[in-house]
């Protein structure tokens, strides 16, 4: 997958019961950079990787939840147009379909 530009260096699973499967590593071939912990997801027959952010704090420092009671998360990094971000989805997902066959399921 080298011939794509990024590869995935390493892959966490997440053994939740939720679209969430894991995080992994991704490393940009040309630039040499790697960045870690990129959530990769599946559910309902769609798959994506996004890029990572952080929790968002209350003043005291304790996570902010929805109304569901998951953490919610701020935006981090961003790519400054949304077919880069597909595109880099796309081919995370790929990569990730190389490195761990059914990280999906």
């Amino acid at each position: 997958m080298a011939d794509r530009g990024l590869v995935i260096t390493k892959f966490k699973p997440f053994a939740g019961n939720s679209a969430m499967k894991g995080w992994a590593d991704v490393y940009f071939v040309t630039t040499r950079l790697t960045i870690f912990d990129c959530p990769a997801c599946a559910c309902d027959g769609k798959r994506w990787v996004n890029l990572p952010g952080r929790p968002m704090l209350d003043r005291d420092g304790n996570a902010l939840r929805d109304e569901k009671g998951k953490v919610r998360y701020g935006i981090s990094a961003a790519f400054d147009d949304v077919s880069i971000q597909r595109r880099f989805s796309e081919a995370a997902t790929q990569a990730l379909d190389a490195f761990k066959p059914g990280w999906d399921r």
